[in-house]
């Protein structure tokens, strides 16, 4: 059976999670937790630096594009989805001796 405990969600929707589930989980003061939904429910972990979409070097590319931007006019802000599509693709691994496959073209 589930261990269920219930608690109150307050005005500012936070909620606090009880003492043996932070306790089991290593959640102290400061602790960066990811959220998902999944068939209806709501799991809560400890996040990994990967689930906080930091990659420096797609940072750093972002920061360049923006400073770009002030720069020309003619240029626009990338659009929200594909900074987010970009941020997707950056969390995969990689290997870079794996042999591609199909066609290619430069």
């Amino acid at each position: 059976m589930a261990d269920l405990q219930f608690g109150r969600v307050s005005s500012k929707g936070q909620f606090t999670l009880p003492k043996r589930f932070r306790s089991a989980l290593g959640i102290r003061t400061g602790t960066n937790v990811a959220c998902e939904m999944h068939k209806g429910e709501l799991r809560i972990r400890v996040a990994e630096p990967r689930d906080r979409n930091d990659d420096p070097v797609l940072d750093e590319f972002l920061k360049l594009i923006d400073k770009d931007i002030a720069k020309n006019a003619a240029l626009f802000h990338m659009p929200k989805y594909l900074e987010a599509r970009m941020r997707e693709a950056a969390k995969q691994d990689v290997d870079l001796e794996d042999e591609i496959e199909g066609d290619i073209e430069f």
